[in-house]
């Protein structure tokens, strides 16, 4: 993908990204071809392909905000960043608060180094695993609560299976907010459960689900 084809499809979705977030978003990419075969973050270090991963994370964003914008009473949460996918992307287009939720320690090294070179809003990264022991423990006072927050969003792009992570996610204790969910193309629903919103890309499908006082 090039990126007069990246921006094109960004336009035709209707996700909004200034001149700056796209200068942030070439910062990004050359992070990642920096670093990512080292780290082994992303796959491939081809720039075509690493603007495949940024649109992808402006799907995410897209899906989001067909409900309502990421601004700075958001906070999203993406378990699992790995590499920053799709954290990091949100990071360098929003500014929302974008927490980064990874176990492992040199990946979330980059992470830390992603947030204070592209980040537009604020950031932190969290050392921590999703589930009762370490998010219960190190994660959630990270998270939560925060007055200031209006709504969250939780995003777990290859940690868990769409209707898992459905599951988990639901269950944390955010008072108003949305999943987002990968899934394959065609698919309408997630387990029994039919999305709020869902934007569709080239390979994936992104579903959204309010839970909380929304849901």
């Amino acid at each position: 993908m090039t990126e007069a084809e990246l921006r094109a499809w960004a336009e035709a979705t209707g996700v909004g990204v200034t001149e700056d977030g796209w200068a942030r978003l070439d910062r990004l990419l050359g992070l990642w071809r920096q670093y990512g075969r080292a780290m082994n973050l992303v796959g491939s270090t081809d720039p075509d392909a690493l603007r495949e991963h940024v649109q992808e994370g402006l799907q995410c964003v897209a899906c989001v905000e067909r409900v309502r914008p990421v601004d700075a009473a958001c906070c999203w949460v993406d378990v699992g960043s790995g590499g920053g996918l799709p954290g990091l992307v949100v990071a360098a287009v929003r500014a929302c608060l974008v927490v980064l939720v990874e176990p492992r320690a040199r990946r979330a090294a980059f992470l830390d180094l992603g947030i204070a070179s592209i980040g537009v809003g604020s950031g932190r990264v969290i050392r921590a695993r999703w589930g009762d022991s370490t998010w219960n423990e190190v994660a959630a006072a990270g998270v939560e609560p925060r007055d200031e927050t209006e709504f969250y969003i939780l995003s777990s792009r290859a940690v868990f299976g769409a209707e898992t992570w459905l599951e988990e996610a639901s269950r944390a204790t955010l008072t108003r907010g949305i999943v987002l969910c990968h899934v394959e193309l065609g698919s309408e629903r997630v387990g029994e459960k039919k999305p709020s919103t869902v934007v569709r890309g080239p390979r994936w499908g992104v579903m959204g689900f309010l839970v909380g006082s929304e849901g």
